[in-house]
């Protein structure tokens, strides 16, 4: 409802969320431009057969820049965290991420859905509701907000060891 909302605290803004959008909206072009091009690319073949391996190898090229482009930045893309919010009413987190045509996605958390792997994965800083996200800590507002999300204000041998699920005693 509205009430949450309106306790909603913006406390982190990824500092690349402008670039993200125009290389989204770059590459998203290139795509439509190369697509659009491949029927030219047809015709002149069709014509030209001592051109073939080279308009062959264009429109392969082409395809490739064409699609592998906008899912390569998409896969980080899709990660990178454009803001975070916070409510204290709640005590929950909303990330908001672009999906591949710069939809608006959020991603609605409390702190016992994240997980944090013990080797961080490329372009992945913790998995909310297995959903893997990247924050550049350095952007909080309040950096508290980061180590509560990270678990480093949990005592360390209990971090370190959940993945064996065990915990250390001394020997």
């Amino acid at each position: 409802g509205k009430c949450t909302e309106e306790h909603d605290k913006t406390i982190y803004q990824g500092i690349l969320s402008a670039q993200i959008k125009l290389v989204k909206g770059f590459s998203l072009t290139t795509s439509f431009i190369g697509i659009a091009c491949q029927p030219v690319l047809l015709m002149q073949m069709q014509q030209n057969n001592a051109h073939m391996a080279i308009m062959a190898g264009a429109g392969a090229f082409m395809s490739l820049f064409t699609f592998a482009t906008p899912l390569l930045i998409h896969h980080v893309s899709k990660k990178y965290v454009t803001e975070l919010n916070y409510n204290k009413l709640e005590d929950s987190y909303t990330a908001i991420t672009y999906s591949l045509f710069l939809r608006k996605k959020e991603i609605k958390f409390r702190l016992n859905d994240v997980h944090v792997p013990s080797i961080p994965g490329m372009f992945t800083t913790f998995r909310a509701k297995n959903v893997p996200l990247f924050v550049d800590g350095e952007q909080f507002e309040d950096p508290k907000h980061y180590g509560k999300i990270m678990g480093y204000d949990k005592p360390l041998n209990l971090r370190w060891n959940h993945e064996q699920n065990t915990t250390s005693s001394c020997e």
